[in-house]
């Protein structure tokens, strides 16, 4: 059993086509299929079933593909050590940002001023498969973190952006049911925010009639400004959006929050400056 077999065949089970594996490792259909096989067959078990020009793992398939992502996770945190060993003072720190990244310039910066030559590579979207492939993410939810890969950074009270001039706007709280035919400025669908926000709505109701999405925050300000619109406003981690223009009012009739929570993957290894960033993390939203 060949390493290589090891990567077909999880392309294989990854992409349930035999064809588009062969074209994403570039090697001819023909040996991919004959590459599969002999593997099956020193499993002395079949690993995919036939559907149509498609193929999909079968029970012995999905154990298999459980211990071949451990065997190159294996491999990658080998790697990944001997980096740090031979080349400890030039780390490297990938982030999925899914939640606070107006607060990420300012992260950056003073982790950096700590800890010079730290490496960053941030996303703010959210993966294709659900599943980031790097070392944090930092996630908006309804729930505190629960998981043994994961911690609270901050809980946050959930507000509600009105243009000064609004009719609701002079008393300093709002019953979220009294906005259930207002205008509403939101993030895109699929932004988890959105999805916290729609069933608050939901609790008290209503759908939210959402007029214009935007996946930027400063762009829904300036649409509240204009008196466009109301908008689901969080109160730490999105400063500086209230002005003379702008009025932030809590909600009183239910308990409007979310949390910030860091994932990781304990299996995956970190170096030191990696588990020192998670810690200044923790530290920094404490703060907030």
């Amino acid at each position: 059993m060949e390493l290589y077999q090891l990567e077909q065949f999880m392309a294989a089970a990854e992409l349930s086509h035999i064809t588009k594996a062969a074209q994403k490792l570039s090697i001819s259909q023909p040996a991919l299929s004959k590459n599969v096989h002999a593997l099956e067959k020193e499993l002395g078990y079949p690993l995919f079933d036939h559907v149509g020009k498609n193929i999909r793992l079968n029970k012995n398939g999905e154990i298999f593909l459980k211990y071949v992502r451990e065997v190159f996770a294996a491999l990658e945190n080998a790697r990944a050590e001997l980096r740090d060993y031979n080349d400890g003072s030039n780390c490297s720190i990938s982030l999925s940002v899914q939640a606070a990244s107006r607060l990420l310039p300012d992260i950056l910066r003073s982790f950096t001023a700590l800890h010079p030559g730290t490496r960053f590579s941030v996303s703010q979207f959210p993966a294709a498969t659900g599943v980031p492939d790097c070392d944090f993410t930092i996630q908006s939810s309804l729930l505190r973190s629960s998981d043994p890969d994961s911690c609270t950074l901050l809980k946050e009270n959930i507000l509600v952006a009105l243009p000064a001039k609004h009719p609701l706007s002079s008393g300093t709280s709002v019953n979220l049911a009294d906005l259930r035919d207002q205008p509403f400025i939101s993030l895109q669908k699929g932004i988890e925010l959105s999805s916290i926000t729609d069933y608050y709505c939901q609790q008290c109701g209503f759908v939210p009639n959402i007029v214009f999405e935007s996946d930027s925050p400063s762009t829904i300000r300036n649409m509240i400004h204009l008196g466009l619109g109301i908008a689901f406003i969080p109160e730490l981690t999105w400063p500086g959006l209230e002005d003379e223009s702008i009025r932030l009012l809590s909600v009183r009739n239910i308990k409007c929050i979310r949390y910030i929570n860091l994932l990781w993957n304990r299996h995956r290894y970190y170096p030191a400056t990696v588990w020192a960033f998670k810690d200044f993390l923790v530290g920094y939203f404490a703060q907030l």
